[in-house]
């Protein structure tokens, strides 16, 4: 006998030494109502009811409620929020242009032609741009939305500061012509923004469809300086979550004004001292986008489900 075929027939003795024991009848026995047990454990599983959401959160106005039992409760970090800065801060918020009053080609009647972005939006604003509007080449016309607890500290015909998205830099003036707060049935609709609507003269660059921000010095207030994961975004705001108590808790609108490491500057409708969900925030973002929807908030500039301009 070779040395190639010796070393086979020990290879196969060894072989037949190590998977002798799963092929007795015994193991082959064990091995299958092992398989048996796997597969009706696995279809116990699949048949398994899933967690009904209902019942572990409840929406009550604008507060909702996690259960005792909710496993979300041990990921959601409380924080007291601290005292505000000393330094005061303009609110800023982004806004678009809407309508530009150009040259028209026309040799005959009016020598102005609109360029709008949405004519059927500049409507809902109040605003009817054509041959009759009482406007300067170069008007350049734009809307912002802000929260609604700033309406009483803001009046038309003020004058704000306009500087192109991501160019801060260069800016330019502009005067507040009008401000809409929304309404249901002649009711207003609290919690939701008002949009300003603002015009620029010689504003022959502002191009409708710019993004812009808006600085509202008459808006000054001194901010929060919170954890950037207390954030939660949804539509066209920022919200934090106030807790009320344990597990109850509330979305409040607020406005980024700076970003400092990983902390963000905030002003709102808060208070030193009040607790917010410093962390984990986003797990519950589906409770709080269906919160809004059902008072009806989100509908605005920017949100998808809404009329865009």
């Amino acid at each position: 006998m070779t040395a190639a075929h010796g070393s086979q027939v020990t290879a196969h003795s060894f072989r037949q030494r190590l998977f002798k024991p799963f092929l007795s009848p015994v193991s082959c026995q064990l091995s299958a109502a092992f398989l048996v047990w796997a597969f009706l454990v696995g279809c116990a599983r699949k048949e398994e009811t899933p967690v009904d959401p209902e019942s572990v959160f409840k929406i009550s106005g604008n507060v909702f409620s996690l259960a005792p039992t909710s496993p979300m409760l041990k990921y959601l970090e409380i924080s007291p929020i601290p005292p505000p800065s000393s330094q005061t801060q303009d609110l800023k918020e982004v806004g678009q242009i809407i309508a530009l009053a150009n040259y028209s080609d026309q040799l005959v009647g009016s020598r102005i032609s609109w360029v709008e972005l949405d004519p059927d939006y500049s409507k809902s604003l109040g605003l009817s741009f054509g041959s009759r509007t009482p406007a300067h080449v170069g008007d350049a016309y734009g809307v912002v939305t802000l929260p609604d607890e700033y309406l009483p500290q803001l009046k038309p015909f003020e004058s704000v500061a306009i500087s192109r998205y991501g160019l801060l830099t260069s800016q330019t003036t502009a005067t507040v012509l009008s401000i809409h707060q929304a309404q249901l049935n002649g009711v207003p609709i609290l919690g939701k923004p008002l949009e300003v609507v603002f015009k620029i003269p010689n504003g022959q660059d502002w191009y409708p469809g710019t993004n812009c921000v808006v600085d509202f010095p008459m808006l000054g207030s001194k901010p929060f300086l919170v954890p950037a994961t207390a954030l939660l975004h949804e539509g066209q705001r920022e919200y934090l979550l106030a807790q009320l108590s344990l597990g109850e808790y509330t979305p409040v609108p607020v406005v980024v004004l700076d970003t400092i490491d990983d902390s963000v500057l905030v002003i709102g409708k808060i208070k030193a001292g009040e607790d917010i969900v410093s962390r984990g925030s986003i797990l519950v973002k589906p409770i709080v986008h269906r919160l809004l929807r059902a008072q009806g908030i989100g509908v605005y500039l920017g949100d998808g489900e809404g009329k865009q301009p």
